[in-house]
């Protein structure tokens, strides 16, 4: 009985994994960004609490019924997350490869920037 458990939940895991990013956002990702590798990615159906609305409802679900997807928990979105010139960065890009938009976050700024910046606001 406790072999067939975990059997079971080792299969899951292996076809959670085995999940692919589609092709065309891999293609857009790399036009957009050559030469860097994805470290990490998710699609908006990836369950996130916090991405629940005020009801309790899954709006992720919501738009993929109003975008006429079969099922509403096919992704629609997909965030890819990397590393570029020492700034990690996260994209998103749309089922059909269609990029919207890339955020980059710095842990802190030149020291000229911060010269500037405290000359100017002292």
């Amino acid at each position: 009985m406790k072999s067939t458990f975990l059997i079971t939940i080792l299969l899951l895991v292996t076809l959670v994994n085995a999940q692919s990013l589609p092709e065309a956002v891999k293609k857009s990702f790399e036009a957009r960004f050559p030469n860097t590798e994805i470290e990490s990615w998710k699609d908006n159906n990836t369950y996130d609490p916090a991405a629940l609305d005020e009801n309790g409802r899954d709006s992720a679900s919501e738009d993929a019924q109003k975008r006429g997807l079969k099922d509403p928990d096919d992704p629609t979105e997909f965030y890819i997350y990397f590393r570029k010139d020492g700034i990690d960065w996260y994209s998103k890009f749309l089922l059909d490869g269609t990029f919207v938009i890339a955020h980059g976050a710095i842990d802190s700024l030149p020291k000229k920037v911060l010269n500037a910046i405290n000359k100017a606001f002292d």
